[in-house]
């Protein structure tokens, strides 16, 4: 008796697993990609929501300051000095690209403050010091005296001619203006949190 109803019920077992299987493999295949963009669309939110904002006036208020200071060229004025092995690059992680004529390389050796030996993690230390070195001389919007490079051509494309056309001028990856703008936002936070709330006290 019970040999007869598995051998009736065993087409429709085998049909509902293989349906069960494949609806599972659908729900996998869109619940993946859905929960990925959630997660994505949240994120941007709460980026906006937070310094999202005040980040980008900030970077916007770098970028008119280096204007106003005369300080953006097109790539063709740079390709010239370029030709002659003058200056070096530096690359803002695919954000921008600046030139100076200086070798920057020469001078950062040359400068005592960047290779002073530290106790604690000499290479990252002075890694970071060559950074903000860097930045404050050079793409600094306040202090520097680099030039932006202005160009229709993205920055992975104005690379890829660097290193196609003028192998030997020496670029230099840079930290970007968000690292600086970031460690602003924080810094001012961390001093507002700093300052005590001005409560009337009869006591005080």
């Amino acid at each position: 008796m019970v040999t007869t109803v598995i051998d009736t019920l065993e087409p429709y077992l085998g049909i509902s697993g293989a349906c069960c299987f494949g609806t599972f493999f659908v729900f996998i295949c869109v619940a993946i990609p859905f929960f990925t963009m959630f997660g994505l669309l949240l994120g941007m939110l709460q980026y906006y929501l937070d310094d999202g904002p005040e980040r980008s006036r900030r970077e916007q208020r770098n970028l008119r300051i280096v204007r106003q200071s005369g300080r953006v060229v097109d790539f063709a004025y740079v390709a010239k000095e370029l030709e002659h092995k003058r200056g070096t690059m530096l690359v803002e992680n695919f954000e921008r690209i600046w030139w100076t004529p200086d070798d920057v390389q020469v001078l950062s050796r040359e400068n005592p403050d960047l290779n002073e030996e530290t106790q604690i993690a000499p290479n990252s230390r002075r890694v970071l010091r060559l950074m903000v070195w860097i930045f404050e001389h050079y793409t600094s919007p306040d202090t520097g005296t680099a030039l932006l490079i202005d160009d229709r051509r993205s920055t992975r494309k104005i690379e890829r001619l660097l290193r196609d056309v003028w192998p030997a001028v020496p670029r230099i990856n840079v930290t970007s203006w968000s690292f600086f703008i970031e460690a602003e936002l924080e810094l001012e936070e961390n001093e507002n949190e700093a300052i005590p709330n001005s409560t009337n006290c009869d006591d005080c």
